[in-house]
């Protein structure tokens, strides 16, 4: 892998909000994010930084910094990428930046995903040093907290030959997006879809299609919890710049139907070159030049939009109101089964705080109750389109069943539904806005397993 070069010598919970207008998206990302302040001189340098992606935990950032004078490689090819990271210490900021030698050699290095235990770490290149030619990506283990040798992640059909390619891999390990100029690519690199099979193994890469890549290049690709927003640089649209960074969320469950692409504004995007967007709570960050011929890491902070006439807002990133919560005291011992009730933002599938404590009342009595299983019932308000309402509910009901899974309930204890805005609580025309509240519930009903 090597860095994209172009013109000035360069080589998440989401956090940004989308208008749906006369099925026209347009981001205006300036008035949601804060100004943008890059990262200190101790984790940024005169090198390149590229290439971002946090711990599950956000508490240690991973990077790439390339042409500097203590990479590995850097005597032999004054171009050589390393991993360097940089943790949180006291005070809850980032320290300086260190190396991380382990996973460094004369190669270009780069961590590309993070198991949601942090147990797994998805490394760039092979690790070959019989054939550098052998391109790919390599997994390495946790073991008796000590990482183990990487080991090349076989993929059926992949061969890369261009000079620049890249990888993402989700907290799940299921999907993988990759960036390469592959046999029918449109222009230079496009973005495929690398999904894991029943069996375990990783099926063929599939293009995103003609909706997502250009006649330019498409790098530096990022999903969501989700695995519905997509987030990716390209200088194949007209944008602020050299090269920026756009978002598209999937409108079914496969991978060739997405949304309009929408850039993420000036706030994010600049006249240089952007790329390596990440989030993390209600933080974005990514890299850079648009401070001189190097890039660095950015940093912005997602703020509340100011209201906007005659538009549906779609919050996929920007935190709505806060969530109102219906939630016993308790939860009582169980008879055939009990039904918990917790309520989403307007427009939003992002779990606040309130919505957290009544899930985690349901997950404490599940880890108490190896018989008790849980169905996750997800609905809508009447406002917006059917298409819209479905694609939300489905969202808000994965978001909880993510929830649950990552607090430790077996998956298969778990079944999620979600109706749009078919089975509405109250019917009503007009409707209030407590009548809307009333509708927008996701309900998590407890029973037994005889």
């Amino acid at each position: 892998m090597n860095v994209k070069k172009v013109a000035l010598c360069f080589s998440l919970g989401l956090f940004f909000a989308i208008n749906i207008s006369k099925a026209q998206l347009s981001v205006r990302s300036e008035l949601y994010f804060t100004e943008p302040e890059k990262l200190p001189a101790y984790i940024n340098s005169d090198a390149e930084e590229v290439y971002l992606l946090f711990s599950r935990d956000s508490s240690t950032l991973y990077f790439v910094r390339q042409g500097h004078p203590e990479n590995e490689g850097f005597k032999k090819n004054a171009d050589d990428q390393d991993i360097w990271f940089t943790r949180k210490g006291k005070g809850n900021d980032y320290e300086a930046a260190k190396d991380m030698h382990q996973f460094n050699n004369e190669q270009n290095n780069a961590v590309v995903g993070m198991s949601v235990d942090g147990n797994s770490i998805y490394l760039l290149d092979v690790y070959n040093k019989r054939d550098k030619n052998d391109k790919g990506i390599c997994v390495s283990r946790k073991v008796n907290n000590k990482w183990s040798k990487p080991v090349k992640v076989e993929i059926p059909g992949l061969k890369i030959e261009g000079d620049f390619w890249g990888f993402y891999v989700n907290p799940q390990e299921t999907i993988m997006i990759l960036s390469e100029k592959g046999p029918d690519t449109m222009g230079e690199e496009d973005l495929y879809v690398i999904l894991k099979q029943p069996d375990g193994k990783w099926g063929k890469p599939s293009s995103l299609g003609s909706k997502i890549n250009t006649k330019g290049f498409e790098i530096s690709p990022y999903l969501s919890e989700d695995g519905y927003t997509l987030f990716w640089s390209t200088d194949g649209r007209q944008g602020q710049g050299d090269a920026d960074i756009y978002a598209s969320f999937r409108t079914d469950d496969g991978w060739v139907n997405w949304s309009e692409p929408v850039n993420m504004g000036p706030k994010i995007n600049s006249p240089g070159f952007d790329a390596y967007f990440i989030i993390t709570a209600n933080d974005a960050w990514w890299a850079s030049n648009r401070g001189g011929a190097a890039s660095d890491i950015y940093h912005a902070r997602a703020i509340e939009p100011e209201p906007v006439e005659d538009t549906i807002k779609v919050d996929t990133i920007i935190p709505a109101p806060p969530v109102v919560v219906e939630t016993p005291k308790e939860i009582p011992r169980l008879p055939s089964y009990i039904e918990v009730k917790l309520f989403f933002a307007k427009n939003s599938s992002l779990l606040e705080p309130e919505a957290k404590h009544v899930a985690d009342s349901v997950i404490a009595l599940m880890k108490s109750r190896p018989e008790v299983v849980a169905e996750i019932h997800s609905h809508a308000d009447k406002r917006a389109s059917d298409e819209y309402n479905t694609w939300l509910t489905q969202r808000r009901a994965n978001k909880v069943v993510d929830y649950m899974v990552l607090s430790g309930i077996s998956r298969k204890r778990l079944t999620a539904n979600w109706y749009g805005k078919t089975k509405l609580a109250v019917e009503c025309d007009p409707c209030t806005e407590e009548q809307h509240r009333e509708s927008r519930r996701t309900v998590i009903k407890l029973s037994r397993i005889d």
